[in-house]
């Protein structure tokens, strides 16, 4: 037995003060005449004999209850595993109220029942302790300490969120707070259905918490819902057909059948028929679409499925361009067979500018930029060319006749691109392959066919292979020298031809089934890393190509209620910043002023739609540091608690044999009389 306050057994010193009256307590006898004085000499010796007895067990009664009430207030315990440390606590409580927290069992919310167990918690520590509260949504609030009252309303204040956080930043966070008290001895109590996806990677080995894990018992239940969805081209245009993916995921053990998947744009509910899943299966399914107006708009998924739901939706945006921005730069005349393969197809918009002429701050209205045949850059071009793709531009090159190393020289390392060994100006060299893999021709063929006709040139470049930047080769010649570069610059990217572009020295543009189709790849390239979907509680950055605030105006973000975002000005657009403040899905307007400038979709994160669960021997196996709570203790969980944490409580115990002793002292004063 070991005591919690051990000074307060000084107080054993006053069991000598009944000892010390007991012993100086002399009775005052009245004088009584008998006749008799051996009937006095015997009554004498019988009371005497009685009353020392009584006084012996009133003495006994007095110093048990002395005894047993010092004992109480030294707090005595059983240690159960350890020695405990005395001193306050700091009691982290994480409450998982994430959407699988929703599921009923016995009739009552997991997330009820997690709060139930978090008072019980914080109810059966003391009041000089201090107190933690993590959920899934994180808040400068969490790492303020908290009184007992205190934390117990913000464990009223808990509600379901469509955030989650892993493992690792929970126990983080734990142990920062441990780290600025070292005063307190830490402890922490994770109460959740330990999703799999979630608490994979829950880190624990930090031995000087006394970690709790508390599994509430959850049900794996049939769920059906939309994983992901994307377009198949990263540009819708007005008139163009293109295919919207949609992976669909039976997250439950059991097959399921005709699920109905549905779609609405512009208000309008559009049936796709029925699906069927084996258990843990996923499939993705292709809605053809054309858009039929330019601007902003919206696309809402829908599987029917219960009784899991948050996930059964999936919300799309984007916006349809009329056509495709381009610009050329030439130091004369634009060669003809470009401007044709640009014009056949109906959907590129061209400009035309001479190198001398540029018109510098109009750059960033293009999707591609692309220099024909210019022997030489201006400082200023080359200095604009760079900012333009570390912002999201494109920029196609085609070196110059007369002097085709002349951009990558000195300007092509200046712009991240490999400098030119050598230039081979006679024979005829065949373009034998064509990267299939790089975004540029991903999907363009179905196949690639023998007949499928590849450039032949001239005259080409050979590229320095000991110097090998971040490239990327599109094509490349039969012997394996490279016709085509990608070079990522920023956020855009720099394209390089190995020929002049002139049909003389090279034919690429009479290749239309390549030519037209790789232009067009290459000016959206940027454009493919715009997202149409937003997941809430993760991208809380989204990159926009919209103009930045003007004078007095600032940004909203349509939710409600609707925000004004952080924003941060870049040359083609802005990034904005949503923080933690959108918490349903959906799709909301990107207004200034009057004027909606985009939608944003937002999404539930799918982490919570998996039905995978870590059960209590799972997690003692992999958490040899954790105390995991059985099923079983949970039902006397506050006692429990106590006795976890000072072993097994005694002072109670002695509470009561002191009022025994005193109810025994109290019955030989009434019933034994002298």
């Amino acid at each position: 037995m070991q005591f919690l306050y051990p000074n307060f057994l000084w107080a054993l010193t006053a069991l000598a003060i009944p000892v010390i009256i007991h012993l100086f307590y002399f009775r005052r006898f009245k004088k009584v005449y008998f006749t008799n004085v051996r009937f006095l000499r015997e009554l004498k010796k019988e009371t005497s004999a009685r009353s020392r007895l009584r006084n012996l067990l009133l003495l006994l009664m007095r110093l048990l209850a002395i005894a047993a009430l010092v004992f109480a207030f030294a707090q005595p315990f059983i240690p159960l595993e350890k020695e405990v440390r005395s001193g306050d606590r700091l009691v982290s409580v994480f409450v998982d109220n994430s959407f699988s927290m929703s599921q009923t069992v016995d009739n009552v919310p997991l997330i009820d029942q997690a709060k139930e167990k978090a008072r019980e918690i914080i109810r059966n520590y003391n009041n000089t302790d201090r107190f933690q509260v993590l959920t899934n949504k994180p808040s400068g609030r969490e790492q303020f300490l908290l009184s007992r009252e205190d934390a117990l309303r913000q464990i009223d204040d808990i509600s379901l969120t469509p955030e989650t956080r892993n493992g690792t930043s929970i126990s983080r966070t734990i142990r920062e707070a441990d780290r600025n008290q070292n005063t307190l001895i830490p402890v922490a109590y994770i109460l959740s259905d330990f999703q799999k996806q979630q608490f994979g990677d829950l880190d624990l080995n930090d031995t000087t918490t006394q970690w709790n894990l508390v599994p509430l018992g959850s049900i794996r239940q049939s769920n059906v819902g939309i994983d992901s969805a994307w377009f198949a081209a990263p540009v819708q245009l007005v008139g163009q057909s293109n295919q919207l993916l949609i992976r669909i995921r039976n997250y439950g053990e059991q097959a399921v059948e005709n699920i109905r998947l549905t779609w609405q744009q512009d208000g309008q509910q559009k049936p796709e028929g029925t699906i069927n899943l084996e258990g843990g299966a996923s499939k993705v399914d292709t809605i053809n679409f054309q858009p039929s107006r330019s601007g902003w708009q919206s696309i809402k998924l829908n599987v029917t499925d219960y009784p899991i739901q948050f996930d059964d939706d999936y919300h799309l945006a984007y916006n349809a361009r009329a056509n495709v921005t381009v610009l050329l730069i030439h130091d004369g005349v634009a060669n003809p067979y470009l401007k044709a393969a640009f014009a056949a197809p109906g959907y590129f918009s061209v400009r035309e500018e001479q190198s001398n002429r540029i018109n510098y701050s109009t750059l960033s209205d293009y999707d591609l930029v692309i220099l024909q045949s210019l022997d030489k850059l201006s400082s200023g071009l080359e200095k604009e060319l760079l900012n333009y793709m570390e912002n999201g531009g494109n920029t196609l090159v085609f070196p110059g006749i007369d002097k085709p190393d002349s951009f990558v020289g000195e300007t092509a390392r200046r712009l991240g691109a490999d400098p030119v060994t050598k230039v081979t100006r006679s024979g005829e060299f065949d373009v034998a392959r064509i990267n299939e893999s790089s975004f540029v021709f991903r999907n363009v063929f179905s196949r690639l066919s023998s007949s499928l006709r590849l450039p032949k040139t001239t005259v080409r470049l050979e590229y320095s292979r000991s110097q090998r930047s971040n490239s990327e080769w599109l094509m490349r010649y039969a012997d394996g020298l490279d016709y085509m570069l990608r070079y990522p610059v920023g956020d855009g990217n720099l394209f390089t031809c190995a020929t002049p572009i002139n049909t003389e020295y090279n034919d690429l543009v009479k290749q239309a089934e390549i030519f037209v189709p790789m232009l067009f790849r290459m000016a959206v390239s940027a454009s493919s890393k715009r997202r149409p979907a937003y997941t809430i509680g993760k991208d809380r950055s989204i990159s926009l190509d919209v103009r930045g605030p003007v004078g007095d105006e600032s940004f909203r973000v349509k939710t409600e209620p609707e925000f004004i975002p952080a924003v941060e000005p870049r040359a083609r657009g802005i990034i904005l910043y949503t923080s933690d403040q959108v918490s349903e899905s959906g799709v909301f307007p990107l207004v200034m002023g009057d004027t909606t400038l985009a939608l944003l979709a937002f999404n539930y994160d799918r982490v919570e739609s998996g039905q995978d669960f870590l059960s209590a021997a799972e997690l003692e196996e992999q958490q040899p540091n954790a105390v995991i709570w059985e099923e079983v203790a949970l039902g006397n969980f506050g006692q429990r608690i106590q006795e976890m944490d000072r072993g097994i409580i005694l002072w109670k115990w002695f509470v009561v044999l002191a009022l025994i002793f005193l109810a025994l002292e109290t019955l030989i004063l009434r019933f034994w009389r002298q």
